[in-house]
């Protein structure tokens, strides 16, 4: 949001669908990702495609004038009152900015760790061999390459080009063949999976904490 607009001016914009009078426009480029925190007014487009992770809920605001689920016009009086919802819940002095991502590279593997907080991390693999992890807690995989095979306790899945997969905890490891490129997402150990693999390459602790919200601070 712009500085100085208080929540009137903001309610008044919204409902003119004159955004730009209240909020800043931001040059997005293939391959930034933006961490968004809670609270955050915000909004992507036109012509972007985007790839969203977020904390586990069913509680969104929005002033759009239509219904997020099939696009249908919303009446005056539901508009206004989910604006009014949305501004009780605004944070307006929470910003973000695109980030590219901070590198770990090992073993045929460059790992680029795209955000992260308490509630989630992004991170975008390219392999050139094939990878065997482990893993504590559930896997979200998301194939941006050329087809690949995922295969656990014997038992091997395709995965398509923009196809998504979920891995469960209960699966402890598996091994991606043989060469690919994916979007990882997960609900990360901050210290043992991000912070410490980081340091331990050299990045220092302003640039890893750009990567979202490493502290808990933007709850």
């Amino acid at each position: 949001m712009r500085e100085g607009v208080d929540n009137a001016r903001l309610k008044a914009a919204l409902l003119a669908e004159d955004y730009d009078a209240v909020m800043h426009r931001v040059p997005v480029k293939s391959g930034d990702t933006f961490y968004v925190p809670g609270g955050m007014l915000h909004s992507f487009g036109p012509d972007t495609l985007i790839y969203e992770i977020e904390q586990t809920s069913n509680i969104q605001q929005h002033a759009m004038p239509w219904k997020m689920e099939d696009g249908s016009r919303l009446s005056a009086a539901e508009w206004e009152k989910n604006i009014d919802a949305l501004l009780r819940e605004l944070r307006p002095e929470l910003r973000c900015t695109p980030q590219r991502g901070l590198e770990l590279k090992e073993n045929g593997l460059t790992r680029l760790i795209c955000c992260a907080g308490p509630y989630f991390a992004l991170e975008r693999w390219r392999f050139t061999q094939p990878q065997r992890f482990s893993f504590h807690s559930a896997r979200i995989l998301s194939n941006l390459g050329e087809p690949l095979e995922v295969e656990a306790n014997g038992v091997s899945v395709s995965l398509g080009r923009s196809e998504s997969l979920l891995l469960p905890a209960a699966l402890e490891e598996v091994t991606l063949r043989d060469a690919g490129e994916l979007l990882l997402g997960y609900i990360p150990d901050l210290e043992r999976e991000i912070i410490a693999p980081l340091r331990q390459a050299g990045y220092d602790q302003a640039a890893i904490a750009r990567l979202g919200d490493l502290d808990g601070t933007l709850r």
